[in-house]
C-alpha cells in the first residue's frame, strides 16, 4: 500500500533505545516520519508546512514537477534549526518543482536564499535590495558564513 501522506516533522516522541533509527517511516496508510527532535522555534513555526511539501505528488504545480524528496526536508529541517537566531522570523520554505527545497528570509533590505539542490549541496544566496549586490556561494556542510548573513537580518 503506498502511503497517502507522510510527515517530515511530528510532536516530540521519545527514543529510549539508542538502536533505534533517527529518522523512519511507518508503513501504513497515512504514514508519519519522525525526525530527530527540533529545539528552534523555527522549526515548530513550519512543522506544518514541511508536513505539506513533503505531501506533494509529481505534477503538483499543474505540469511536471518532481515532489520533494524527503531527504532535502529532513536535511533542510535540520539546517533551519542549527540556523535558528534570536530575534528573526523563521524563514519562508517553498518546493521547488525540480523537487528542491528553498529557505528564504527577506528583512530590513537583505533577502537570504538557500536552494537546497541535494543534502549537504547548498546554493547560497544574500543579495542586498539597496545596492542591488548579490552575493553566491555553494555550500554543503560549513554554513558560518550564512549564519553570519542570518544575524545581519536582526
Amino acid at each position: 500500500m503506498t502511503p497517502s501522506a507522510t510527515a517530515a516533522l511530528q510532536d516530540e516522541t521519545p527514543v529510549l533505545d539508542s538502536t533505534v533509527p533517527q529518522v523512519f517511516s511507518l508503513p501504513q496508510a497515512q504514514s508519519r516520519v519522525r525526525v530527530v527532535v527540533h529545539k528552534s522555534p523555527w522549526i515548530e513555526h513550519l512543522k506544518e508546512r514541511f508536513d505539506v511539501i513533503t505531501s506533494l505528488k509529481t505534477g503538483w504545480d499543474g505540469y511536471e514537477g518532481k515532489s520533494v524528496a524527503f531527504e532535502h526536508a529532513v536535511f533542510a529541517a535540520n539546517l533551519i534549526d542549527r540556523l535558528y537566531t534570536d530575534d528573526v522570523p523563521p524563514p519562508e520554505i517553498v518546493p521547488g518543482s525540480d523537487g528542491t527545497l528553498q529557505i528564504e528570509w527577506h528583512r530590513r533590505g537583505l533577502s537570504v536564499e538557500l536552494d537546497v539542490l541535494e543534502p549537504y549541496q547548498v546554493l547560497a544566496t544574500k543579495i542586498t535590495r539597496d545596492s542591488g549586490q548579490i552575493e553566491e556561494h555553494t555550500l554543503d556542510s560549513e554554513f558560518s558564513l550564512v549564519a553570519d548573513w542570518i544575524k545581519q537580518l536582526k
